[in-house]
């Protein structure tokens, strides 16, 4: 079983690597200040960055194209990414710890920089792919969701 998740993950990974080539944008500079405060954050606390970029800025057809996408969503607006997370804790497990790490980084950057609160959620679907996945934006309000 765990050979399979493996090749699993691993072909998400390539998927999403090539995707990302042809179709996916980085978000706003504001936005991607946030993604690498929390990775500069998270490596100062001793944690590990096992997690990888999967969406940043869309089109607004391909966000329409996109199972329980929000049609106003923040990645339209630039302002959102969305991450895959592999292990935050080191213990090679995703699990609701990871989750906790993630969000209280966030809000530590975000408490520092108030031009960078937003929203931190998991997204409702919880298969094996979409159970790993986190939306970080920097709407200007604070929100949390999903966990």
């Amino acid at each position: 079983m765990k050979k399979k998740v493996l090749f699993v993950t691993l072909l998400f990974v390539t998927l999403v690597f090539l995707f990302k080539i042809f179709f996916i944008k980085n978000p706003n500079d504001n936005t991607m200040k946030k993604f690498d405060l929390i990775k500069k954050e998270i490596t100062k606390q001793g944690y590990h960055n096992r997690w990888i970029m999967i969406s940043g800025h869309r089109d607004e057809w391909y966000n329409n194209i996109l199972k329980n996408s929000a049609k106003k969503s923040y990645h339209i607006k630039s302002m959102a990414f969305d991450i895959y997370v592999f292990d935050i804790d080191g213990d090679w497990d995703f699990d609701s710890n990871d989750i906790f790490i993630l969000e209280s980084i966030t809000n530590k950057i975000e408490l520092s920089n108030p031009n960078l609160v937003g929203g931190f959620g998991t997204y409702t679907t919880k298969d094996f792919l979409s159970k790993h996945m986190v939306h970080i934006d920097t709407r200007g309000y604070k929100v949390r969701y999903n966990y």
